[in-house]
């Protein structure tokens, strides 16, 4: 249920930012709201600056999303990894387990055809 609830907020949260990027690409002027913004609404050489600033914003949000994402993956790696050793250490007990049934039946056997209770060897 947790990774439904991640893939779902991951989802809406790639919808939200695809929205923001399409509203602020078809917007007919800066925002004036930012440092970049102002910047470009003086136009000229300062403009240019701005829209660098603007660029760079851009570029620090969408970094932080995807730095965020890489969190949860590695989050989300460490749970099946810890998941993953915990089924390995189960599988090597049983292991050893059907081993040792194993070696205990192979004994009684043994000692029941030295005591004359059951007939000649039996092949593997």
């Amino acid at each position: 249920m947790c990774e439904v609830t991640f893939v779902n907020s991951s989802i809406k949260a790639t919808l939200l930012g695809c929205v923001v990027a399409v509203l602020a690409g078809c917007s007919s002027s800066p925002d004036e709201t930012t440092f970049g913004g102002r910047l470009e609404a003086q136009g000229g050489a300062v403009a240019e600056i701005g829209e660098k600033w603007s660029e760079g914003a851009e570029l620090i949000a969408d970094g932080a999303a995807l730095v965020e994402e890489g969190e949860d993956d590695l989050s989300r790696g460490r749970r099946l990894v810890r998941s993953g050793e915990g089924d390995i250490d189960k599988g090597r007990d049983m292991m050893r387990r059907g081993e040792r049934l194993q070696a205990e039946a192979e004994a009684a056997y043994r000692e029941a055809q030295a005591a004359g209770t059951v007939p000649g060897p039996v092949s593997n």
